[in-house]
């Protein structure tokens, strides 16, 4: 339960949500009640943010410290959730950045490198 899922050995999709005998039911990205900490990588450092399903529709990477450039187009990965989550697996790419003039964070939506309709076989990872 919790297991992260993924596809093309890298690219996360969504977590373990409920267990049966011979059937698991996964809980993709985009599920409103998906969330999970994050790191937008650039050239010179990585910046962190909380990743969260919106509407069922996107996912968005919000909490991103005003100081921190974000551009369209940076790769959003895990960090190390202690036998949860392996650092280093691909959520998405910043797709649009949102700034608002007094909020004290930012947050930016991103564009997954896959469609959720067209999955056929997942991976599910199980750390030890």
């Amino acid at each position: 339960l919790g297991a992260p899922v993924v596809i093309r050995g890298s690219i996360l999709v969504g977590f373990i949500s409920e267990l049966g005998d011979s059937v698991s039911v996964m809980q993709l990205l985009t599920h409103p009640e998906s969330s999970l900490p994050a790191e937008i990588l650039s050239e010179e450092s990585a910046s962190r943010g909380l990743v969260r399903g919106k509407s069922f529709t996107g996912v968005e990477i919000v909490t991103i410290p005003r100081d921190v450039s974000v551009s369209i187009g940076q790769k959003v990965t895990t960090v190390n959730q202690d036998r949860l989550v392996p650092q280093g697996l691909l959520i998405g790419n910043v797709s649009d950045v949102e700034e608002e003039e007094h909020e004290p964070y930012q947050k930016a939506l991103l564009s997954l490198p896959y469609n959720a309709d067209d999955m056929v076989a997942v991976t599910v990872l199980v750390l030890p």
